[in-house]
């Protein structure tokens, strides 16, 4: 929710806030560790309660979408500025942003790797604000 509210408002500092509180890094933390110390039933867990929290993310993108919409007319057109699609809306919309998100989350999958090997776990919040899937996913379905 926090997420749509951050996209529609054009809020940045909101959509940071989403990412901060996304439930969906640690079923990739999860898959991983599974992964490491080859434990099948972790991965399958991890993956079931990812696509879980994906669909979940999907359905509240695409419920926002309908709301924004049907409220959406000429006299009151909901947005920052009345200006529809929002400038945040439409940069995580760009082929660009996902080749970008791609090479960042590369090197964030190794800070994790690093903050729990030496028990800095302050660190995964950097992490999980630069490789979260919240924002991308819910503007996916909102248009």
């Amino acid at each position: 929710m926090i997420a749509g509210f951050g996209l529609a408002e054009n809020s940045s500092v909101v959509l940071v806030a989403s990412m901060l509180i996304s439930p969906l890094m640690g079923p990739i933390i999860g898959f991983t560790f599974g992964i490491v110390i080859k434990n099948r039933e972790l991965c399958k867990l991890s993956v079931r309660t990812e696509l879980i929290g994906l669909s979940i993310c999907l359905g509240y993108g695409f419920l926002f979408g309908l709301i924004t919409g049907a409220i959406d007319n000429t006299s009151a057109r909901y947005g920052a500025d009345g200006v529809w699609p929002t400038y945040e809306m439409q940069a995580r919309g760009m082929l660009r942003s996902l080749w970008v998100g791609i090479f960042i989350a590369l090197p964030s999958g190794a800070g994790v790797a690093l903050a729990i090997l030496g028990g800095n776990t302050g660190s995964l919040v950097g992490v999980a604000i630069s490789a979260s899937l919240l924002p991308p996913l819910v503007n996916a379905v909102i248009g």
